[in-house]
């Protein structure tokens, strides 16, 4: 799929060069933040998949909170985006899951991090570059990790 992927990064590139070098900086620069401020690989703090589980139950309405902030600041910029938050956690089987298969740590589930789960879907690369900006900017927001499948597509 490699190829599939440089093409339409490519293809997104053309188009869209000023929106993509503008995404490229933000990325850059949360990078950075990130360098700066986590010195090891991002963690849970418990490895049990069920005190994960129970955890993000926990805080998943401080979570939507977040992400409904993050959305109605793009909109009072004229940002149009469209959100969806999915009502349900990672299951909990897909988390043991997980654990189960890591090869350096049988059963630890401590680097599943994305059990409450959001979409924000953007219309363009200027839009994705100033809605990763709003995350940055939050204080209440430390980023961990960053997953820029533009760069480095997932396989």
């Amino acid at each position: 799929f490699s190829p599939i992927y440089q093409e339409v990064d490519n293809m997104i590139y053309r188009m869209e060069k000023c929106g993509f070098q503008e995404y490229k900086s933000q990325a850059e620069k949360i990078d950075k933040k990130i360098a700066e401020d986590i010195l090891n690989e991002p963690k849970q703090k418990v490895q049990d998949p069920v005190e994960i589980y129970r955890d993000a139950a926990r805080i998943k309405e401080q979570f939507c909170d977040m992400i409904n902030e993050v959305v109605t600041s793009l909109e009072k910029k004229k940002l149009r985006v469209d959100c969806r938050i999915c009502n349900d956690l990672k299951s909990l089987v897909r988390i043991a899951e997980k654990a189960a298969l890591r090869p350096d740590a049988p059963g630890n589930a401590d680097t599943v991090l994305d059990v409450c789960r959001a979409m924000i879907i953007c219309k363009d690369m200027e839009v994705i570059a100033k809605t990763a900006g709003e995350f940055y900017s939050m204080r209440k927001v430390i980023i961990v990790r960053q997953k820029d499948r533009f760069t480095n597509p997932s396989v």
